[in-house]
């Protein structure tokens, strides 16, 4: 049975996993070109985890 994770890497096979890898490669790529992103999201929603 999977479960939410907070540490350490996740392994979808174990791990609640919501898979980006083209929001994570826009990202990178805004990085790469000296741009800046920023994350929004409610209180309490883990984006420092």
């Amino acid at each position: 049975m999977r479960e939410f994770n907070t540490s350490g890497p996740c392994n979808p096979a174990l791990h609640y996993t919501v898979m980006r890898e083209a929001l994570i490669a826009e990202g990178k790529e805004k990085v790469r070109k000296g741009r800046y992103f920023t994350l929004f999201a409610p209180r309490q929603t883990g984006k420092t985890t």
